[in-house]
């Protein structure tokens, strides 16, 4: 077994590591939308607001998720 060699990374494994590192950078972006990072809102109401987008959060975990997966292929 010690005479093994690794396959040279092809195509395949290019694309792999261009679309792991897009889907991780694209993760910050998702959770930095699900926390409001991008600004405060000056409305005032009565109503209790959530502070967090709970959709985008879950995009976020995702894509970082897929991402370090594609990473851990290539």
């Amino acid at each position: 077994m010690a005479e093994m060699a690794h396959a040279p990374v092809g195509c395949a494994g290019w694309a792999s590591a261009l679309l792991g590192g897009y889907l991780v950078l694209a993760a910050f972006w998702w959770v930095g939308r699900g926390m409001r990072i991008g600004g405060l809102s000056t409305a005032t109401t009565d109503a209790v607001a959530c502070p967090l987008d709970w959709s985008a959060l879950c995009h976020g975990v995702m894509s970082a998720g897929m991402g370090i997966a594609l990473l851990a292929m290539a």
